[in-house]
C-alpha cells in the first residue's frame, strides 16, 4: 500500500519551525509591545504548492495566529488581548533527493491573490492541476521544449528520438511473462526483475535511474504505435510526474527505492487517487504530443483531398489510416485525435465492437452527446435486456433488431441481406444511422492498479489492463418512443403479430411436426436447413425422423436460427421440443437475446457472438 503522504505533512514535519519563527518575528517587528506577548499559537490552515518554470517548488501557506498579552498596550496597538490574525507565506524548495534550498520569499497578512506568471498549480501529492481544455497547450509547451520542429510543419515524434532529448534510457526486456505491462519508468536506479523466455523465469538486471523498460513482445501483441505511445507516455511522466515520487521518497529514506503500489478500491478527492490522474495525464498528453493540433490539422486537410471521388466516411478511413501510418499511432489513437479536432463523423468509422470492426457510418454530428454511441457489444446488450426493464419491453415488441453491434429499426428501409444470408444494415441506414438506431450510454464501471512495486524498484507502470473499463447502457430518456417514425412501428409490427399468431393455429403440436411444416413452408431441403442452422444433415434427419431423440438446447436454438423464426415462433417450437430457458442463467440468456434480437443473422454470425463471451456454439456435433 502506498504511503499517501501530502506536501501538506512535508510542511508540518520540515518547515513548521521556520513559518513559527517568521510569524513570531513579523509580529514583534510591526508591535509596539515588544515585552506584552505573553505567547503566539501558529496553526497552518491551508497550502497551496506550485511548480516553476524552473522546476521548484513554490507554495503559500495560509496561517492563523493566536496572540494573548500579558495586559493591553498603552497605544492601543492592533494586539488587543486574545487577537487571532491570519498571514500568508511564500515558500520555495526544490525536491531532488530530498529537500533543497528551502526559503521563506515574503509574509503579510492575509490576502486572496491570484497565481504568478510561469507558476502551475499542483494537487497535495504534487501532480499538476491539469484540465482537459489545457491538454493541446501542454502538450505543445512540451513540445516547445524538447521537439520544437513538430509545432512549424506536420513531422512524426521519434519516440526514442524524444527520449534521448530528455536524456532518458529506452531499454527493451520482457516485463511479465503474460505481456500485462507494455513500459516503465524508473525514478530511481536500482534492480527490476524481468522474464527470460529461455528460462521460463524471473532474474534481476540492473536498472539506472531515467531508464524507460519496454516490453519487446509488445511488438507482436499489438502495433508500433502502442510502443511509440508507450515510450511517450513514459517521457511524459519522467517531465511531469517526478515530484511526485520525490515526495513520497522523503519517508521512505530507509529503503533504495519507493513504494507505490495503489489499492485498487483506494479512492482520494473526487474517487481519484494521484495515480489515477498522473495515469490520466499522460494517456491524453501522449497522443497529444505525438499528433500536436496546428500541425495534425494541416495533415488532415491535405489527405483529405487526396481522396475527392469517395464518400466522407470512405474518405475518413482513409484519413485515420494514413494519419496512424504518417505518426506511428495506432489507428484507434487516430481516430479519436480526429475527432477531438472537430472531425465528430470520424466516431462512425472504424468502430472495433464485438471482435470485428463494424461497417462504416454517417449521423448527425448532434445526435451523439458526450459518452454516448450507437454500438453496443453483445455482452452489454445481453445485460441492459435482463436488467433494464424498458429497453426489455422495447425488444421485445419487435421493433428493433441487433444487427452488426446497433439495435436498429426491424424495417427493410433499414435492414436487408448479407451474401450470407443474414441481417445487414442497408446503404440508407448507414448513411442515417440517427434515424434508425438506439442510443447508449457510456459508464466508466472500474480501474486498473497502474502503479506497482516490488523490494528493488520504483516505477510508474503502463498496463495493458489499465485502461478503463466502459459499459454502454440503454438509457430511455435518449431514446424517445414518440415520434411518427416508431408509431409506423408499432402499427407495423401489430400487423406482423396478427399474421403471426394465424399462422401459429395451423402450426402441429408436436416439435418433430412442426420442424417439418416451416420446412415444406419455407421450400427447405433437409441438407438446405442443416446448413443454415450448422449442423450435419444426418443429424438434422434424426431429429426430424426419431421421436425420442434427445435434442440439446444449442442444437434447438441452432434450428429455430436455421428457419429464421421470429420470437413468438421460436419460443413456441423449444415449448414443443421440451427446451425452457432458465431465469438469470448466464448462458440461457444469452441464448434467448439470440432469438429476440438476432434470429435474422447467420448461425455464423450468431456463434461469432456466443464464442466472443465464451459459450457453447450452436448447432455443433
Amino acid at each position: 500500500m502506498l504511503d499517501m503522504h501530502t506536501f501538506d505533512n512535508v510542511v508540518q514535519d520540515y518547515f513548521f519551525d521556520d513559518i513559527y519563527q517568521k510569524v513570531t518575528n513579523y509580529i514583534l517587528a510591526k508591535s509596539s509591545v515588544h515585552t506584552g506577548l505573553e505567547w503566539l499559537e501558529v496553526k497552518i490552515r491551508n497550502i497551496q504548492p506550485f511548480l516553476t518554470e524552473d522546476g521548484n517548488i513554490a507554495f503559500d501557506v495560509s496561517v492563523m495566529t493566536g496572540i494573548k498579552q500579558k495586559k493591553p498596550s498603552r497605544f492601543r496597538r492592533v494586539l488587543p488581548v486574545g487577537l487571532e490574525e491570519w498571514f500568508r507565506l511564500t515558500c520555495i524548495c526544490r525536491l531532488q533527493n530530498g529537500i533543497k534550498n528551502f526559503k521563506i520569499l515574503n509574509i503579510y497578512t492575509y490576502e486572496r491573490s491570484g497565481v504568478p506568471s510561469g507558476w502551475h498549480k499542483l494537487t497535495k501529492y504534487l501532480v499538476p492541476v491539469l484540465s482537459k481544455d489545457e491538454m493541446d497547450k501542454v502538450a505543445e509547451n512540451f513540445l516547445r521544449k524538447y521537439y520544437p520542429e513538430a509545432l512549424t510543419e506536420p513531422t512524426k515524434i521519434g519516440s526514442r528520438t524524444l527520449a534521448k532529448k530528455m536524456n532518458l534510457k529506452v531499454k527493451m526486456g520482457r516485463i511479465t511473462k503474460i505481456c500485462s505491462v507494455f513500459g516503465k519508468i524508473f525514478f530511481v536506479g536500482g534492480t527490476t526483475d524481468v522474464y527470460d523466455d529461455a528460462q521460463d523465469d524471473y532474474s534481476k538486471i540492473d536498472i539506472e535511474p531515467g531508464t524507460i523498460l519496454v516490453d519487446p513482445k509488445v511488438f507482436f501483441m499489438r502495433t508500433m504505435g502502442s510502443v511509440n505511445n508507450t515510450i511517450v507516455h513514459e517521457c511524459v511522466h519522467w517531465e511531469m510526474h517526478r515530484n511526485f515520487f520525490e515526495l513520497a521518497k522523503l519517508y521512505n529514506d530507509e529503503k533504495t527505492c519507493l513504494s507505490c503500489k495503489v489499492a485498487r478500491d483506494e479512492r482520494q478527492e473526487n474517487g481519484w487517487n494521484p495515480v489515477e490522474w498522473m495515469e490520466w495525464q499522460a494517456n491524453r498528453l501522449a497522443p497529444r504530443i505525438m499528433m500536436p493540433a496546428k500541425t495534425t490539422r494541416q495533415k488532415i486537410k491535405e489527405l483529405l483531398t487526396m481522396y475527392p471521388k469517395m464518400s466522407k466516411q470512405e474518405k475518413l478511413e482513409h484519413v485515420i489510416e494514413d494519419i496512424a501510418k504518417f505518426y506511428g499511432v495506432s489507428k484507434v489513437s487516430a481516430k479519436i485525435r480526429l475527432i477531438d479536432l472537430g472531425y465528430k463523423e470520424a466516431a462512425g468509422v472504424l468502430c472495433y465492437v464485438n471482435n470485428h470492426y463494424v461497417n462504416s457510418y454517417a449521423f448527425k454530428p448532434e445526435a451523439l452527446k458526450k459518452m454516448q454511441t450507437f454500438e453496443i457489444n453483445f455482452a452489454d446488450a445481453v445485460r441492459a435486456y435482463n436488467e433494464n426493464l424498458k429497453f426489455k419491453r422495447l425488444i421485445e415488441s419487435g421493433q428493433f433488431l441487433y444487427v452488426d453491434s446497433h439495435f436498429c429499426f426491424n424495417d427493410k428501409k433499414y435492414i436487408g441481406e448479407n451474401k450470407q444470408g443474414g441481417a445487414a444494415l442497408t446503404k440508407y441506414a448507414k448513411e442515417h444511422l440517427d434515424e434508425c438506431c438506439l442510443v447508449f450510454c457510456l459508464h466508466v464501471k472500474s480501474r486498473e492498479e497502474v502503479i506497482n512495486k516490488n523490494n528493488s524498484e520504483c516505477a510508474l507502470r503502463k498496463s495493458l489492463f489499465s485502461e478503463k473499463l466502459i459499459e454502454a447502457d440503454f438509457c430511455s430518456q435518449i431514446n424517445k418512443q414518440d415520434t411518427v417514425e416508431r408509431k409506423k412501428q408499432l402499427i407495423k409490427q401489430g400487423k406482423i403479430l396478427n399474421e403471426i399468431v394465424a399462422l401459429q393455429q395451423k402450426l402441429p403440436a408436436t416439435g418433430r411436426d412442426t420442424i417439418l411444416f416451416y420446412m415444406k413452408e419455407e421450400k427447405l431441403t433437409q441438407e438446405k436447413l442443416a446448413e443454415k442452422a450448422g449442423m450435419s444433415t444426418a443429424t438434422l434427419r434424426r431429429i426430424t425422423n426419431e421421436e425420442n431423440y434427445e435434442l440439446s438446447m444449442e442444437k434447438a436454438v441452432a434450428l429455430c436460427i436455421g428457419l429464421q423464426l421470429p420470437p413468438f415462433l421460436s419460443r413456441d417450437l423449444l415449448s414443443k421440443l421440451g427446451i425452457f430457458f432458465r431465469p438469470g442463467h448466464r448462458k440461457d440468456s444469452m441464448y434467448c437475446f439470440i432469438l429476440e434480437n438476432a434470429y435474422k443473422d447467420s448461425i455464423g454470425e450468431c456463434n461469432e457472438l456466443l464464442e466472443g463471451v465464451g459459450l457453447p456454439l450452436l448447432g455443433k456435433e
